[in-house]
């Protein structure tokens, strides 16, 4: 059993918390530490288990404080069909048992027309069907090929997953003159599906979710550090007002891995993406001190309204988090660097009944 003492509540309350576990270990949250829910990530890519890359997001992810991610494939394991998907969750279970990373895995699945029909032997594995805006997926399908993904991602109860990122530098879709939220709305509504769309960054975007939320569709939204935490800062208030506001569900790091970013953050003389795993929780404490958003909120956003949309099964992970801690780091864009202090970080992750200890091993 591993029991928390003296750890502080949401509210302030000073608790004794225990968790099952093999071990008896006790820590001490000193009345200094915060228990939080396990995070989950929506949105992130963490590539082929083969690469440093995908150790490295793992490690990032737990150090986060993130104990279940559903992750976006790519094209070294694009998930199109049941027996792809048993593939990646056989290798990915095989290298996190190697790692001793006992993260919860969760997929989800590209929809594919040789495979489509699969939906619900892929089911059992997947959170979602995820449409990624790219050039030789999106724009080649006709108007049935839509059609078919919406109506049999209603029929098995998954989401549709649209990440909206940069389509306002695409070429709309010809036959509608149609942004791809705006196609993805249009079948939503017209196959009662389920919608959970990333990326959400634009003020017309919140305009079009509105206005389809209106009609009772069920539509979820996200957004990522990339566009809550601009250069310039009074860019994002109309974000922050959504997410307090409930119009934005949800926070997901939007990290892919191996991939560089024009945006990064320098801690402790080393680079990390801005959608880095292991900063996701600094920001959002940093801004929690700015007084942008509630502890509540976060929660909300980082793990229990993604845990409702998706029906994931309820963990014991948990989260400590430290509020006295801060880093003085860089931040390099293409415009600037400037340097800046991330307020709080994770102290403990504990996932599955295993302990990982940063309290001591984070610097100031």
């Amino acid at each position: 059993m591993i029991t928390i003492k003296d750890v502080k509540t949401l509210e302030g309350t000073l608790i004794d918390h225990q968790i099952p576990s093999v071990e008896d270990v006790v820590i001490d949250a000193k009345r200094r530490l915060i228990l939080l829910p396990g995070l989950i990530d929506s949105h992130l890519c963490l590539g082929s288990p083969e690469h440093q890359s995908w150790q490295q997001g793992v490690q990032s992810a737990v150090q986060g404080g993130i104990t279940t991610v559903i992750d976006i494939p790519n094209k070294e394991l694009p998930c199109h069909s049941k027996i792809e998907l048993e593939q990646k969750k056989k290798i990915i279970e095989e290298q996190l048992a190697s790692l001793k990373k006992p993260l919860n895995f969760l997929f989800y699945s590209f929809p594919n027309f040789e495979h489509v029909n699969e939906m619900g032997l892929m089911k059992p594995f997947t959170k979602g069907v995820a449409i990624v805006l790219t050039a030789e997926l999106n724009y080649t399908w006709d108007e049935e090929a839509w059609d078919r993904v919406f109506q049999l991602a209603a029929w098995e109860d998954l989401p549709v997953v649209v990440n909206s990122q940069n389509e306002n530098q695409l070429p709309t879709f010809s036959s509608a003159d149609q942004s791809l939220l705006e196609k993805a709305l249009y079948y939503t509504e017209k196959q009662g599906t389920c919608l959970y769309v990333l990326n959400i960054s634009t003020s017309r975007e919140l305009e079009l979710i509105k206005q389809a939320r209106s009609k009772n569709l069920l539509i979820y939204v996200e957004t990522t550090p990339r566009h809550l935490f601009p250069a310039y800062q009074q860019h994002a208030d109309f974000l922050w007002k959504a997410i307090n506001e409930g119009v934005i569900d949800a926070v997901g790091t939007g990290f892919h891995a191996g991939i560089p970013d024009a945006e990064m953050i320098v801690l402790n003389g080393v680079s990390f993406s801005l959608s880095d795993p292991c900063l996701l929780v600094r920001l959002l404490t940093t801004a929690y001190l700015e007084g942008k958003i509630s502890l509540e909120k976060i929660v909300q956003t980082t793990c229990l309204n993604v845990s409702e949309i998706f029906k994931l099964t309820a963990t014991q992970d948990v989260v400590l988090l430290d509020l006295e801690k801060s880093a003085h780091v860089t931040r390099i864009s293409q415009e600037q660097s400037e340097p800046m202090i991330l307020k709080g970080s994770v102290a403990y992750t504990i996932i599955q009944g295993q302990i990982f200890d940063f309290f001591t091993t984070i610097k100031n």
